[in-house]
């Protein structure tokens, strides 16, 4: 054996050291970059950004190059943490204009979605679009329209396709692992109540006239910035948050990514509470399909989940765990081969599902297939979701066809399809 000395092991390190910088280099030198502008530096845009810096170890990373908030200050830390090149915007018209931009993640209220999304794509740009998609099922139909004219790639945050047991979910059910389907039922979390809410001084680096934008004229004050997402002018609550997660899973499993719901009633008491949130805090909401399948929608203030049910066996399924007897069953009863999959090759035990999907959209920049979370699958699971809050504002059943995405005979229902939006 040979001689361990200190001039051996400092040769066989320093050689370690050397060789694993020449492995990064080359691995440097076979990747592919998509530069990424960030259009919304609050929260949810900061862990995206996160989530991109972290695809730095893979053969197609995203590098941020760009970052736009309406508030400055925010936009300008993002730029910081992410050592972004270009100063920091307030208008995300000069971020696209960008010539160095391949993609834009938007991560704005849903206010926004539909209008930064059309424009990115008019600019030449590839979108990821935080969910729900949009705010009105109009605004679905000028997306398609859209992705369709510029063949730009397009999709939608939402992860849980990317996430292997929800995959496995909808693969026992459309595999007929519990017999006939029946009914999903759908817990998603409460919405909060508050107001009348104040009006208060505009922070100096918040330009709230943009943050507005399409919306209605309003006084500002932070309940109604920070909590967008229950009032709406700028989002549609729980239903569409946590519902353009969960719905959408319900439809990936029945094979409704095309289709939709036939009639929808809704039980739910609407605040009255001027100048406050006004998304029910409670609801439960009932969506018939064709084939006798039913979704039920409730707020469960413990759990955001999928309970699938069939006529041999049931599944539940979030983002902890999936159980039941047919999941259980795939330890020694595997599906076979020729079974129908629903995953794709970015998702993998050792890699965060989050990033999983982001991985998949720079993919699919690359190949053109189309993504997971595509522009139509995900028209139809925001639509979906925006049918059960018009049922619940109007307190009645509503009929849908979704052949036309109309509502029959209804103009009361029929006016809400749209929405007047200011120019901006």
């Amino acid at each position: 054996m040979a001689r361990f000395t200190r001039r051996r092991m400092l040769f066989l390190t320093g050689g370690l050291v050397a060789g694993s910088g020449l492995g990064w280099t080359l691995h440097r030198q076979r990747q592919q970059t998509i530069r990424v502008g960030l259009i919304g530096c609050g929260m949810r845009g900061m862990q995206l950004a996160d989530l991109i810096h972290s695809t730095g170890w893979h053969d197609i990373r995203g590098q941020i190059v760009a970052a736009c908030d309406v508030d400055q200050t925010r936009a300008e830390k993002a730029c910081a943490k992410f050592g972004v090149p270009a100063a920091a915007t307030q208008d995300y018209r000069q971020l696209i204009s960008r010539d160095d931009l391949d993609a834009v993640f938007i991560a704005t209220p849903d206010h926004w979605h539909a209008k930064c999304s059309l424009d990115a794509m008019a600019a030449g740009k590839h979108v990821y679009c935080e969910k729900p998609m949009t705010l009105t099922i109009a605004e679905g139909h000028e997306l398609q329209a859209a992705v369709r004219t510029t063949g730009k790639t397009f999709q939608v945050g939402t992860q849980q396709r990317s996430c292997r047991q929800f995959q496995q979910a909808c693969e026992l059910v459309r595999n007929g692992r519990l017999g006939k389907l029946q009914r999903i039922d759908i817990s998603v979390p409460v919405n909060p109540t508050g107001g009348p809410f104040a009006a208060q001084p505009v922070p100096k680096s918040l330009d709230w006239q943009r943050w507005l934008g399409p919306a209605p004229e309003a006084e500002y004050c932070y309940e109604r910035y920070g909590g967008f997402r229950f009032i709406y002018d700028y989002g549609g609550g729980t239903m569409t948050d946590w519902g353009a997660h969960n719905v959408d899973i319900a439809h990936w499993a029945m094979g409704f990514d095309g289709s939709g719901p036939i009639e929808v009633s809704g039980n739910a008491k609407l605040p009255e509470v001027e100048n406050g949130y006004n998304t029910p805090p409670s609801f439960d909401v009932e969506m018939k399909y064709a084939d006798d399948l039913l979704i039920r929608v409730r707020t469960n203030p413990d759990d955001s989940g999928i309970l699938f049910q069939g006529d041999a066996g049931r599944i539940y399924v979030n983002r902890k765990r999936l159980t039941g007897v047919p999941a259980e069953e795939l330890s020694h009863n595997p599906l076979p081969p020729d079974a129908m999959c629903f995953g794709h090759r970015r998702t993998s035990i050792f890699t965060n599902y989050n990033v999983s999907h982001i991985l998949h959209f720079f993919d699919c920049i690359r190949t053109g297939q189309t993504p997971i979370s595509d522009v139509d699958s995900q028209h139809r699971s925001a639509s979906a979701c925006h049918v059960a809050n018009i049922a619940m504002r109007l307190g009645r059943t509503v009929k849908w066809d979704p052949s036309t995405e109309s509502f029959p005979n209804d103009p009361e229902a029929s006016a809400m399809i749209a929405r007047h939006q200011r120019s901006v």
